[in-house]
């Protein structure tokens, strides 16, 4: 370490280090990059003024992501050893950017990441200074700015590509992308990012992104399962939630999960479109409108979604198509405490247990349409049995709601025999698992 090294000591279990050297080879600074945990620096790029920027954390005031986020719900991996049992890993990183001038002088630091496993891997800078990473996730939702992917299955990773402007304080562009995992990157001088990674078969995979033109009057940032939050698939009657830029109703309007009509297909100067098919809409607010997903997707590929506010539309926005779980928590986050029923109607908490081997109700969506005769957008008259859905344990009935919309179906189950906060989640056929959330009983 130099003496004017930003960190001159090593302050956790691993830092990582960025160090200088002049053409003749000559150490002009030297400075640890860390805090008190294990910290690792992946990629360095040097900028048109001569500054230097690394990856991997500390902070400052002005910064895109002033905290670590780690708060993940789902196993980062696991190993099945056969012998002594499977061990579960918990990993929650976030990436972080670090700029120095050319004297080693702290410029600006930030975090990048969301609450699970966020490892940049790569960093280029382009002629005016604006930084471009890409790297891996399992985080989902991660930071999503004019994005063109959708994330991960539960537990599982992608590659990301994000681009910070040249003060480190606002992401441009950032989105998941289908490059295999552990992605290299370059720009050229005309702005434009170059992202490549493993594919199939021995091939490598690789994507042209243009810098972001613009911001655009509406843009969607993203399109997710109302109930998990989780951006995916999306699934023909699913409730979705479509998050947009610029989307400002005078007026929050919410009709509910359990509307007393047929739910209209504009609401607050608002449209959603799949396809070119408005869809029934629940809920407008700024920024984000909540959805029924049309039944015409079934035995699509893909969807193209846009968001009409005042007349004016977005871009499109390209998900595939497919079963993407969801069950419904009792705050609206995705996580947590599930909005589970007891006998009585009650709601399950900490203060209100289940008893032991008595039914709890649950509530999903994005199962696919399971009972054709709800009709879309419309409100179930009866709890009507429907098929396609296991959950973890004793399972009673899979039904529509009712009064709920169509698309909303609730699993009755039956409670564990022990006393404690026990985990729930629903899996459709082909293995497609939803959120994990919990529930309560009392012995």
């Amino acid at each position: 370490m130099t003496g004017n090294a930003t960190q001159t000591s090593l302050r956790g279990n691993s830092d990582g280090f960025v160090a200088r050297f002049d053409p003749d080879g000559q150490l002009v600074f030297s400075s640890y990059l860390g805090g008190s945990n294990k910290d690792s620096a992946n990629s360095v790029a040097i900028d048109p003024a001569g500054n230097t920027a690394s990856e991997d954390f500390v902070t400052t005031a002005g910064a895109y992501q002033k905290e670590l986020r780690a708060n993940c719900p789902y196993p980062s991996s696991t190993v099945v050893t056969g012998i002594i049992g499977t061990f579960t890993f918990f990993e929650m990183d976030d990436g972080f950017v670090t700029k120095l001038d050319a004297a080693g002088n702290l410029v600006f630091s930030t975090y990048l990441g969301a609450d699970c496993y966020d490892v940049p891997g790569a960093v280029a800078v382009d002629a005016n200074g604006n930084m471009w990473l890409a790297g891996t996730t399992n985080s989902n939702p991660f930071p999503q700015v004019n994005p063109f992917a959708v994330g991960p299955a539960w537990s599982r990773y992608k590659a990301f590509v994000s681009e910070l402007d040249a003060s480190g304080s606002t992401l441009k562009l950032s989105s998941y992308l289908d490059v295999g995992s552990s992605p290299s990157l370059a720009v050229d001088r005309f702005g434009n990012a170059y992202v490549a990674g493993p594919g199939a078969s021995d091939t490598v995979l690789v994507a042209k992104i243009p810098p972001p033109a613009a911001p655009a009057a509406l843009s969607i940032d993203g399109v997710a399962n109302a109930f998990s939050h989780r951006s995916g698939r999306v699934a023909p009657g699913e409730i979705i939630m479509v998050t947009a830029d610029g989307l400002a109703p005078a007026n929050a309007i919410d009709l509910g999960f359990s509307p007393a009509a047929p739910l209209p297909r504009e609401l607050a100067e608002t449209q959603v479109l799949f396809d070119g098919e408005p869809a029934a809409i629940i809920s407008v607010k700024p920024g984000a409108v909540v959805c029924i997903a049309p039944y015409g997707l079934a035995g699509k590929p893909q969807t193209a979604v846009q968001v009409i506010f005042r007349g004016t539309a977005s871009t499109a926005f390209v998900a595939p198509v497919g079963i993407e779980l969801g069950l419904l928590s009792a705050d609206g986050s995705g996580r947590g405490q599930a909005f589970a029923r007891l006998r009585d109607g009650s709601l399950n908490s900490a203060d209100n247990p289940a008893p032991a081997q008595s039914t709890v109700t649950f509530c999903f969506t994005g199962s696919g349409v399971l009972e054709p005769s709800c009709p879309e957008g419309g409100v179930a008259v009866d709890a009507k049995p429907v098929d396609g859905v296991l959950a973890p344990f004793a399972i009673s009935s899979v039904t529509t709601v009712p009064g709920g919309v169509c698309g909303l179906y609730q699993v009755q189950a039956t409670a564990v025999t022990a006393s404690g906060t026990f985990q729930i989640w629903v899996v459709a056929s082909g293995g497609v698992q939803s959120n994990v959330l919990t529930y309560v009983v009392k012995r």
